[in-house]
């Protein structure tokens, strides 16, 4: 964030990570107490006072990063920015991840089988990862093992499997300094190719007949997901 004064009194430029297309500004705010720095969610970066004209107000206003084009402020994205909270306590950051995967690996069909890889359900779960004998996903996730068709059968032991293996490798990034966004596409790189490291690779890729995505386009195309979900959590929670 960048504070400085102009003739609306003190004005805040905020450029979030997790919106990484906008730009917001915040004016009239009070003398002294805008802070310049990157800051973490939640944080207390500047109070309303009167250095504009007139009562002590906030003038909110949102712009296109690339563009500078002024934007009609949406209420969600002023919601976030006045309280840092997450779009929904009981809907966690891992929920939301997992969703954006699903949607993007399975469009939510718990029962779709991969025809060139056999990935499976859900999460398109390669079966190599349900091993048996207690060392799979499954046992790992359920305590017990799961055959492919008990996997397939079953969406709520799919979702769990899902949550432990993406809870553990985003833990992994951000335990290792990783912004969120990047602890995103690192872990969306992650499942799709078991490499963190290659979130950025531009190589499209192939198994056996089949032709996919670049790892750097599967990896962006969840994070823009996980973004919009996020937008329409806000969105819900604004009566």
């Amino acid at each position: 964030m960048l504070a400085r004064p102009r003739c609306g009194g003190w004005v805040a430029e905020i450029e979030p990570d997790s919106f990484p297309d906008l730009r917001f500004q915040a004016l009239n705010l009070s003398l002294g107490l805008c802070r310049t720095g990157v800051h973490d969610a939640g944080s207390v970066i500047a109070k309303t006072g009167a250095s504009g004209i007139g009562a002590p107000h906030l003038d909110w206003r949102q712009r296109d990063r690339a563009t500078g084009k002024h934007q009609h402020p949406q209420k969600a994205y002023l919601l976030w920015a006045l309280t840092g909270r997450e779009p929904n306590a009981n809907f966690t950051r891992i929920d939301i991840l997992r969703n954006a995967i699903i949607a993007q690996e399975s469009a939510g069909d718990a029962a779709v089988v991969n025809p060139n890889s056999g990935a499976l359900g859900l999460g398109q779960v390669l079966p190599d990862n349900l091993a048996g004998d207690g060392k799979g996903w499954d046992f790992e996730a359920l305590g017990r093992d799961l055959s492919p068709s008990e996997f397939l059968a079953d969406p709520d032991a799919q979702t769990k499997i899902i949550n432990h293996q993406l809870s553990k490798i985003h833990d992994e990034q951000l335990a290792a300094g990783k912004s969120e966004d990047d602890a995103i596409r690192r872990t969306a790189a992650t499942w799709y190719s078991g490499q963190a490291d290659l979130a950025d690779d531009t190589m499209p890729q192939t198994y056996g007949s089949g032709s996919y995505p670049s790892i750097k386009d599967y990896s962006d195309e969840v994070l823009n997901r996980v973004h919009q979900m996020r937008l329409k959590q806000l969105d819900r929670q604004v009566l």
